[in-house]
């Protein structure tokens, strides 16, 4: 089977950002409830989940070439640690890429 070339680019990437979740998500489970350390290792976790779901789903994406258990995990993490960051901070899903997104699912039609 042939790998595509950008594959090996996005495993570093990858990796570091599952090593990153596991330590920023420590840090914040063990730090003071509402404390700035446990704020900004809660933001910081879940910026390398998002980047560790994107990348995983991606690469099994690019190497499988249809949609496998892998691709559907990455971006149902992806979705799960979204909402769980606009529900903690709602002010977040107003402005920038959050918002559009939401703003453009929010118009979508239903499926029949």
């Amino acid at each position: 089977m042939h790998t595509p070339w950008i594959v090996p680019w996005i495993v570093p990437a990858h990796v570091v950002a599952g090593g990153l979740a596991l330590v920023f998500g420590y840090i914040a489970l063990y730090a003071a409830k509402g404390s700035s350390l446990h704020r900004k290792s809660g933001i910081l976790f879940v910026y390398a989940m998002l980047t560790m779901s994107l990348t995983g789903a991606l690469m099994d994406a690019l190497i499988t070439t249809r949609m496998s258990v892998s691709v559907v995990a990455g971006l149902v993490t992806f979705y799960f640690v979204t909402t769980a960051l606009l529900t903690v901070r709602p002010g977040m899903g107003t402005s920038g890429w959050i918002g559009r997104c939401r703003r453009s699912t929010s118009r979508a039609p239903l499926p029949a």
